[in-house]
C-alpha cells in the first residue's frame, strides 16, 4: 500500500472470496500492518462463512463485527474511522457512500469511499478494477493525511 496507514473495511460473501485476487488482496492486507487496518464489518449471518473466512485469511477474530443491517453497518464504519469499504453489493456501497461520505481536505481527512467488488477487468493495468480504485483512494486519502 504505502507510508501512511489506511483503516479498510470489507463485507465477504462467499462469492467475493471465491476469487483468487480478492483473497490474494485480503491476504496482502492481512500481512501489511505497517500500511493497513483491515477489519471485516458484515451483515452476514453465516456463522459457518465467517469462521471459515477467518481461518482462511488470517484476520484477527478481534477484527470481525457482524452488525444487524446497514444501519448499523454504517455506524460501526465511522466507530472504527474507516476510508476504504469494499462489497460486492452495489446498494449497500451506494448506501455507504451516502451516509458516509469521503472527504479530502488537507490534514482533514473524513468519511469513507465504498469500493464495488465485482469481476470488471481495468485492461490498462491488466488488474480487477476495483483493485485500481484501491490504489487510487489509498493514494488521494494519503495525499490529504
Amino acid at each position: 500500500m504505502s507510508a501512511n496507514k489506511i483503516t479498510v473495511a470489507i463485507s465477504p460473501t462467499e462469492e467475493m472470496w471465491n476469487k483468487q485476487d480478492f483473497r490474494d488482496l485480503v491476504k496482502q492486507m492481512v500481512e501489511d500492518v505497517e500500511g493497513t487496518t483491515l477489519y471485516v464489518v458484515t451483515t452476514n449471518t453465516n456463522d459457518e462463512f465467517i469462521s471459515d473466512f477467518i481461518s482462511e485469511s488470517g484476520i484477527e477474530a478481534s477484527d470481525v463485527f457482524q452488525v444487524i443491517d446497514d444501519t448499523a453497518l454504517v455506524a460501526k464504519l465511522i466507530e472504527l474511522d474507516v476510508r476504504l469499504f469494499l462489497s460486492d453489493d452495489q446498494k449497500l456501497n451506494t448506501y455507504v457512500n451516502l451516509n458516509d461520505e469521503l472527504i479530502l481536505i488537507e490534514n482533514q481527512v473524513s468519511g469513507c469511499q465504498s469500493i464495488l467488488v465485482n469481476n470488471i477487468l481495468d485492461q490498462n493495468k491488466v488488474q480487477m478494477k476495483y483493485i485500481t480504485y484501491l490504489d487510487f483512494w489509498t493514494k488521494q486519502i494519503n495525499r490529504y493525511n
